[in-house]
């Protein structure tokens, strides 16, 4: 828990749209039942990195202190990951109960909006694990929730934060500008992601992951720490030299306010020529998983397709790199993974370790 006092860090609501009319349609007790569900699998994926503070009916209400965001793109992943958990749980709802009741029925009519703003407010503590946020900023926050987004621009299922949050996420560049005004603070400027989009784009890339039945190469490694936390630190080209001793740096290939996605490729800088291995990103679903291909660099080194999976374990993180070489023979298959399965497992090991050591070092030091 994060000690009391005035902090500075990102205030992050997530609210059900249609929860009014979904409850004044449909039975009470079934329909509440539903809406508790769904903020549950919401709160477990913000539970990774967020503090939620408390549900507010059909919101849920948070805070991440500033120290938590070690890799800037990681809020806009975050969001985007519990979104799409938000609609395969509908999905699910839809397809697998067999109740005919209205709730179930107007299931389909939900969706949900997430809101961010950056700043100061003072953490109160009320005793047995509790904390409450106040301040101004807090207030600004859930003002957010009141807006003309879907009239000005079209989107209903969107996430909106505005420029404070913005400038720390490093401007990304696929948003909408929007302002709002409000009473005591003015006029608000604020940045709109569409969630649709990113909802259709990660589950088109699923059926390009590796899964472990598949695979000819699987090394696994144990985190302690939660898989958002491991990706944010692990997935920071800038700081990978801290903890990776076999590169140099790894950079993505174009334009650096890109947002890191599919499509994208990721080049690791590594030996005293800073050689290049090129890595083509075909699916990037954070904080849970990304695919990416390489091409053959030789007879032990195939065209790869490989997913690298972080996965809830326990409070920690199951890490598993899996992968499949592509394009080659039983024969060549089987000693290529012969051969590499003990270099890789022993690089894999020992990078792993080195990145918990940091982990447990400044996480450890700012009290998480």
């Amino acid at each position: 828990m994060a000690g009391s006092g005035v902090q500075k860090g990102f205030i992050l609501i997530a609210d059900i749209s249609g929860y009014t009319r979904f409850l004044t349609e449909s039975e009470l007790d079934h329909g509440t039942e539903i809406i508790k569900e769904l903020l549950g699998v919401v709160g477990g994926r913000m539970g990774e990195m967020v503090k939620i503070i408390r549900s507010e009916g059909d919101a849920l209400f948070g805070y991440i202190p500033e120290e938590l965001i070690a890799d800037k793109p990681m809020l806009l992943d975050l969001v985007e990951g519990c979104h799409v958990s938000f609609h395969d749980r509908l999905f699910n709802i839809g397809v697998q109960s067999s109740c005919t009741c209205n709730a179930c029925t107007n299931t389909a009519d939900l969706d949900i909006k997430f809101f961010a703003h950056y700043g100061e407010y003072m953490v109160e503590d009320l005793g047995g694990g509790s904390d409450d946020l106040s301040g101004p900023q807090v207030v600004l926050a859930h003002r957010l929730l009141k807006n003309s987004v879907v009239n000005d621009t079209g989107l209903q299922s969107y996430f909106m934060v505005t420029d404070p949050v913005y400038e720390h996420m490093e401007r990304p560049e696929d948003s909408v500008a929007h302002k709002e005004a409000y009473e005591h603070f003015g006029e608000v400027g604020t940045q709109v992601f569409d969630l649709m989009e990113s909802l259709e784009r990660r589950r088109a890339g699923r059926e390009l992951t590796v899964s472990v039945s598949e695979a000819d190469l699987v090394i696994e490694y144990r985190f302690a720490h939660p898989p958002a936390l491991v990706w944010s630190y692990a997935l920071d080209g800038d700081r990978s030299m801290e903890w990776n001793p076999y590169i140099n740096r790894i950079d993505w290939a174009g334009d650096k306010s890109q947002r890191r996605k599919a499509g994208r490729e990721m080049h690791c800088a590594h030996g005293e020529n800073d050689d290049i291995s090129v890595f083509q990103v075909v699916d990037w679903s954070p904080p849970d998983h990304y695919t990416y291909e390489t091409k053959e660099e030789g007879f032990f080194q195939p065209a790869t397709r490989s997913t690298i999976y972080f996965m809830p374990d326990k409070g920690g993180t199951k890490y598993l790199y899996v992968v499949q070489y592509t394009g080659i023979g039983a024969l060549r298959r089987w000693l290529v993974s012969t051969v590499a399965r003990g270099e890789y497992t022993k690089a894999i090991a020992k990078t792993c370790a080195e990145l918990e050591a940091v982990l447990d070092k400044e996480q450890g030091a700012i009290g998480v």
